[in-house]
């Protein structure tokens, strides 16, 4: 038990991602849950619709640029590398997740996070993720590689933990003034 609460107070200060992890599915299943108290909801459009989404995939180099673009009243274009095809989507606030229609195909996807910069849709019952990154955010923050939109993602974890490590560590010091200065 005590090795737990030693484990759990040390790994508070480790903010650096595992090495072990080789695939964006593992990072996405490491990091999401982490970050999900920092994500928005699909009924909050204003972080999503109108904006131009770079498919960020899990290769090292993307030899095809796929942008989506979800638009008011249900709207949705597709570019692959500049081929634009006009498709629809739609949310279910309840659940928080999309239906986006192809023409071909309709798909579930459930959200697993949301902010301005990035967006990660899980295919509905499977490991398929569907990770979009703002195309200015891209640009300057990921070129290309899904490794740094991973860091990318796990920074929004890292700089709310240090708030919440310094916060922590604050408490701490005033307790132990508090004590030394009373009771010593």
């Amino acid at each position: 038990m005590e090795s737990k609460l030693l484990d759990k107070v040390t790994g508070a200060f480790e903010l650096d991602l595992p090495s072990d992890l080789q695939t964006m599915p593992q990072f996405i299943e490491f990091i999401v849950p982490k970050v999900q108290p920092w994500s928005e909801d699909l009924r909050e459009e204003k972080f999503y619709v109108g904006k131009r989404w770079v498919e960020i995939q899990d290769r090292d180099a993307w030899d095809k640029s796929f942008i989506h673009i979800f638009m008011d009243g249900g709207e949705y274009l597709f570019s692959d590398n500049g081929i634009l095809t006009r498709k629809t989507w739609r949310y279910l606030a309840e659940s928080n997740t999309m239906i986006l229609e192809t023409g071909k195909d309709t798909i579930l996807y459930d959200l697993i996070f949301l902010n301005g910069d990035m967006m990660i849709l899980q295919q509905n019952g499977t490991s398929r993720y569907l990770v979009l990154g703002e195309e200015e955010f891209t640009k300057k923050n990921i070129k290309q590689d899904w490794r740094m939109a991973m860091e990318a993602l796990y920074n929004i974890y890292r700089e709310n933990s240090k708030f919440s490590v310094w916060a922590f560590a604050l408490v701490i010091g005033i307790a132990l003034f508090i004590y030394i200065a009373f009771f010593m």
